[in-house]
């Protein structure tokens, strides 16, 4: 069992402070959080001095071996929700992917997660706290419907993206993620076209607007939403001439993936294939190989 030392916080502060003197490349916790959190015994308390106080390398390397440590850290729940804070962003992101694996009560994690993921400038770093969320479950819900609204691009885009990474589509998640096919950012419209691939494929409502998105600006976005058409089968019937038309865009990902997506259509398809014939002379070879094996779908089945 894990206990308190005798060691005062205010002793082994002082301690630390002196260390940092002689190590210029001490870690940089600021003083009110360090007396903050107990001081545990045992190898988890010597990573969580390391984590508190040690140099960069020695931060990352605690904030990594205690994600590794998965609920057996959970005692470490307090020191890694204020490593959130490090001034090194691969702490940052370490402790931030601890997070969602460290076991605990789960809305305090969920709460410091969000305000990171809403806050960081890093990427990276709102990467590992949106996947931290996502490992969280349904208690995580409500921060990725508010993050779709956010100001910040950036985090837009992880919200999106996450979204669809749910075991179980969220109530409300498949509405605001075909909003987001709109967004003025072409990386979240992106994430949303994908994400709504993956949980709303059944759903008709979503042909519509990935067909729309065939014409979006972004090559990328255009892939992602011949994909997910295709993904949806015999759903998206009525894309048949739009992914035709996508066979002549001047993007070879965004031929091979409706390419793809008609031969997902199999015999509903059969209208496209005078067009795949044609499209046989692709320049590129992996959609022609696309083209060809659309082309044995549709007259197989």
């Amino acid at each position: 069992m894990i206990r308190p030392t005798r060691t005062s916080p205010a002793t082994l502060l002082a301690l630390c402070l002196c260390a940092a003197c002689a190590t210029p490349t001490s870690g940089d916790v600021p003083q009110e959080t360090a007396q903050a959190v107990d001081v545990l015994d045992g190898p988890l308390g010597e990573l969580l001095s390391d984590l508190m106080y040690g140099a960069p390398d020695a931060r990352q390397h605690a904030a990594g071996e205690l994600a590794e440590l998965g609920t057996d850290a959970a005692p470490a729940v307090p020191h890694l929700i204020q490593a959130l804070e490090d001034s090194d962003p691969a702490v940052r992101a370490l402790a931030a992917k601890a997070l969602g694996v460290v076991g605990g009560d789960v809305a305090p994690r969920v709460h410091a997660l969000a305000n990171r993921l809403s806050a960081d400038e890093e990427e990276g770093v709102q990467t590992q706290a949106a996947d931290a969320l996502v490992a969280l479950g349904s208690a995580s819900t409500d921060v990725f419907l508010e993050g779709m609204d956010h100001s910040r691009a950036s985090v837009r885009r992880q919200c999106a993206r996450a979204l669809g990474m749910a075991e179980d589509a969220a109530p409300g998640a498949l509405d605001r993620l075909i909003t987001a096919l709109d967004d003025s950012d072409a990386q979240v419209r992106r994430n949303a076209a994908e994400s709504i691939g993956r949980i709303g494929a059944q759903e008709d409502r979503v042909v519509q607007p990935l067909i729309r998105s065939l014409g979006d600006e972004s090559d990328k976005v255009r892939a992602e939403a011949a994909h997910s058409l295709g993904l949806c089968g015999k759903r998206a019937k009525r894309a048949v001439l739009p992914l035709v038309d996508a066979l002549r865009d001047e993007s070879a990902a965004v031929r091979l993936r409706s390419a793809e997506a008609l031969g997902a259509l199999g015999p509903d398809a059969a209208q496209a294939s005078m067009d795949l014939n044609g499209a046989l002379a692709d320049p590129n070879p992996k959609v022609a190989e696309q083209v060809r094996a659309a082309l044995a779908k549709i007259q197989r089945d």
